[in-house]
């Protein structure tokens, strides 16, 4: 366990599936607060509002795992300060996309 503060905006990329892969990727964000045994990660599904389910979502799973196949790429890597000072902004935000998409609309 690393104890080390670490704001992964992962903003992982990973080609989506289908033809949209040709020109479009999912992102995420991934957070690890100091002494977290585990990532948090963020995704917008949009999809999911077709369901009926909240298209913001939260997992607890490693930060770097495929995307239906796609091998994802480390856009940001932050660590440290420049990582604690965002972890919160970050899920207020998230959270805030969470109350607009209870509306369905993100």
């Amino acid at each position: 366990m690393t104890t080390e503060t670490v704001l992964s905006t992962n903003l992982q990329a990973a080609r989506t599936w289908g033809a949209r892969g040709a020109v479009a990727v999912h992102t995420w964000l991934a957070l690890k607060p100091a002494g977290a045994t585990s990532y948090e990660t963020w995704h917008v599904l949009g999809w999911r509002s077709r369901r009926g389910q909240p298209v913001v979502v939260r997992e607890r799973q490693p930060p770097d795992l495929p995307w239906y196949g796609a091998r994802p790429v480390l856009l940001v890597d932050l660590r440290g300060e420049d990582a604690q000072a965002l972890i919160e902004p970050v899920r207020a935000a998230a959270r805030d996309l969470r109350a607009e998409d209870q509306g369905g609309h993100v």
